[in-house]
């Protein structure tokens, strides 16, 4: 049986079986298509079928132009469960991200998976900018998310985003909550630095550019800069008050393992004094050979967003070439 969805270019299929055990209907989909955030169009097709299956082991499977599905993860039971449409939009969103995201553009080699399945991440938590309780279902995902990366990325276990294969068994491994939680942090947190409509317009230059090409993630960067180069904000909105190059700031987030521990101390009434180091587990551990001596050394360029209640009062830089930085802030902030 066929479902016509109202949303332009999706049609949903169904086995005639599921009508005599619940509600046929496809989940109200109509916030989790990702162009309704950030991209254009569907990608060189004419439309996009959505098939559920009674029985799929992969759960779901981005075919271009042919979704598959198993039968719960696409159609509704008819309960009133929050929880299981908050979770049937994500998925949808996920697969059809890779419309763009690992079908339209793929990776020219497994140790760049994340340039798939870290923007299918993201597109899961984007779905929810256009439903009335979407700050709810989309923190909650994030935070998920967000969660899942920290507890995966502070052992000398981990690896890069941007890894190196060397054996077929690292393939498999590669997809990990490195590659789709933390994937999908980093590019939310590009997101936040470059604001909504910038990163739209990064996102179509990056498609467009690469379309039905290969890329690893610094063509990515470089697409994201390139596309800033008319916006004059950007210019003296770098870590060192000079161009905000999103290349050098990506690599450092992709090309080492790990994250910063950010500690902040009182100066004064009016100044906070902020630094990093890595944050580790079990620091007896050695890191692989591969990966122990990133040339970053273990230091990022950290974004730090200030807000008070509901008030946004900015960004500012914790610079990656310093131990420490003074930054001034208002006295609100400091209670």
């Amino acid at each position: 049986m066929v479902d016509p969805s109202p949303f332009g270019g999706l049609v949903f299929w169904r086995f005639p079986h599921y009508c005599a055990k619940t509600d046929p209907s496809p989940v109200d989909f109509s916030s989790a298509r990702p162009r309704r955030t950030c991209i254009q169009s569907f990608p060189l097709l004419p439309g996009q079928d959505l098939v559920a299956l009674p029985d799929f082991s992969a759960g779901a499977m981005e075919n271009w132009g042919l979704i598959t599905f198993r039968e719960g993860l696409l159609l509704a039971s008819g309960l009133p469960v929050p929880e299981e449409t908050s979770s049937q939009l994500s998925i949808i969103a996920h697969e059809l991200s890779h419309q763009w995201f690992g079908n339209m553009v793929t990776m020219k080699d497994w140790g760049e998976v994340w340039l798939n399945e870290g923007f299918a991440n993201f597109f899961e938590t984007a779905v929810f900018l256009n439903k009335n309780d979407g700050d709810l279902h989309r923190s909650l995902h994030a935070e998920i998310s967000f969660d899942n990366a920290l507890e995966n990325d502070c052992f000398a276990t981990s690896r890069p985003l941007s890894s190196v294969i060397d054996t077929p068994s690292e393939i498999f491994e590669s997809f990990d909550s490195i590659t789709y939680d933390k994937g999908g942090a980093i590019i939310d947190m590009t997101a936040k630095i470059m604001g909504r409509q910038k990163f739209r317009k990064g996102l179509n230059h990056y498609i467009r550019k690469f379309s039905l090409r290969n890329t690893q993630g610094d063509d990515w960067w470089r697409s994201i800069d390139e596309s800033l180069e008319e916006d004059k904000e950007h210019r003296d909105g770098g870590p060192d008050g000079g161009v905000l190059k999103m290349w050098y700031f990506g690599s450092q987030w992709t090309k080492q393992m790990g994250f910063p521990l950010v500690t902040l101390e009182t100066v004064n009434s009016t100044t906070i004094k902020i630094g990093q180091q890595r944050f580790l587990k079990g620091s007896y551990a050695l890191e692989l050979q591969k990966y122990r001596f990133p040339s970053y050394r273990y230091k990022w360029d950290v974004p730090l967003f200030c807000q008070e209640g509901r008030q946004d009062l900015g960004m500012k830089w914790l610079k990656r070439g310093r131990n420490t930085n003074k930054v001034g802030v208002m006295p609100l902030l400091m209670g």
